[in-house]
């Protein structure tokens, strides 16, 4: 059943999206903006840990973690004022996904989608 364009899209509670391990771009800002329309009151952003990154291509040219919170929270705010952000230190691929059962849904990219089908099962009505 095809849905009307006039139809708000679903919301949930809580959820999540990860991992904004590069500079913000305008692919983040993106993934960003559509899971901020997802989320209803409160985000849970997941931010690589710089060990984490060790194997990522020229990973010694990355932001630091705190460069990266600090554009991405400005950002967040700026899309969704009203959103309850909460930016979570990745020390693993699953981060908070893999263990919070509060996460109602989990937003990743197509760089991503492997690491996220693993969370799948771990989410709750799954």
């Amino acid at each position: 059943m095809s849905r009307s364009p006039k139809q708000p899209a679903r919301g949930y509670y809580r959820g999540a999206v990860g991992d904004m391990s590069d500079h913000l771009h305008n692919t983040h800002k993106a993934l960003l903006s559509v899971t901020c329309i997802l989320a209803q009151e409160q985000l849970v952003v997941g931010i690589a840990d710089q060990d984490l990154l060790k194997s990522k291509l020229l990973s010694e040219l990355l932001q630091p973690y705190t460069e990266r919170v600090e554009h991405l929270s400005e950002f967040l705010v700026d899309i969704k004022p009203s959103l309850t952000f909460d930016v979570a230190l990745l020390l693993d691929p699953c981060g908070p996904a893999g263990f919070d059962p509060s996460l109602k849904f989990l937003v990743v990219s197509e760089e991503t989608y492997c690491g996220g089908d693993g969370h799948r099962p771990l989410l709750p009505g799954e």
